[in-house]
């Protein structure tokens, strides 16, 4: 807060200081999200062991290494920009440095939790006994969502989860993610390009007109 408060007062345009925090938050998102992608090579050679049978081309694959890092760091950048100008926000509109912590955490967890980083907007279970259970059983567990196919059982969210998850604009980043890096997607192309290059540039005008009113304010 001290730094903030030495360049606001600066002659530069709130715009110019605003962009100059974005650019280096996601800047610094680019450098930490870049540490588990040095991980890529043990997941491609995953991903070509269980799809050498299906005339995987893993020469294309491989060759295409190069730009879908290019792609992932773009993802990343523009995500680390939205995701600063959130913290610009909310941190416009505090009065002291302790509680951003615990307010910028109610705000970034349930992001986090809700674009299907951890749980799947949909996907697909089995094992063994999964076709031999009861029918009241089957019954209950159609009920909340996940229906019988094949030898596995498709998981759907229930519908207020869903809203929750197509309304968080970090689900269409890391949706595109994925696309770029591993060719899985759950959710709309269009959509994932709109929200991802599109959702930053407002996000970075609203942050800097949060800054202009933190300075009238005080």
């Amino acid at each position: 807060m001290g730094l903030l408060r030495e360049v606001v007062v600066s002659p530069s345009p709130m715009l110019s200081v605003t962009l100059g925090k974005l650019l280096g938050g996601a800047s610094i998102a680019v450098v930490q999200g870049s540490i588990p992608l040095l991980f890529l090579p043990i997941l491609f050679i995953t991903k070509i062991q269980a799809e050498f049978h299906t005339g995987f081309d893993i020469v294309g694959f491989l060759q295409n290494w190069p730009i879908r890092i290019i792609e992932a760091w773009i993802v990343m950048f523009f995500m680390g920009i939205l995701i600063t100008a959130i913290g610009v926000v909310v941190a416009s509109r505090l009065k002291s440095y302790e509680g951003f912590g615990a307010i910028s955490n109610g705000i970034i967890q349930p992001l986090y939790f809700l674009s299907g980083s951890i749980f799947p907007l949909r996907g697909i279970i089995g094992g063994v006994g999964f076709m031999e259970i009861t029918d009241a059983i089957r019954a209950e567990l159609t009920r909340i969502g996940i229906f019988a196919i094949g030898g596995g059982w498709v998981v759907e969210l229930p519908w207020w989860i869903k809203v929750l998850v197509y309304s968080n604009p970090v689900s269409y980043q890391l949706d595109l993610l994925r696309r770029v890096l591993l060719d899985f997607s759950q959710l709309p192309w269009e959509a994932d390009l709109l929200v991802t290059f599109g959702l930053p540039p407002i996000a970075t005008i609203v942050a800097a007109w949060a800054m202009g009113q933190m300075l009238k304010q005080r």
